[in-house]
């Protein structure tokens, strides 16, 4: 038989270990969702960039949007 203040340590133990584990886990996914966030921002600003500059040369509302993806108001807004 093992005594309760051995079990009460083995069960504390075991408690830091996956409080550990959760915090290591949790940081890895934030990490993932944050580097998916600044790739899809980088995007994003590539292309208003390049919406502004069809913007300058007059091309048409609809090309930009088809090359860039934006919408008409967030085109117009540039």
């Amino acid at each position: 038989m093992v005594p309760a203040y051995e079990l009460i340590e083995r069960i504390k133990k075991q408690e830091a270990e996956l409080r550990k584990e959760a915090v290591k886990i949790a940081k890895e996914e934030g990490e993932k969702t944050g580097h998916k966030k600044g790739i899809a921002e980088g995007e994003k600003q590539k292309a208003i960039a390049m919406a502004k500059q069809m913007k300058q040369n007059y091309e048409p509302i609809e090309k930009i949007i088809s090359y860039t993806g934006l919408t008409k108001t967030e085109i117009e807004r540039l």
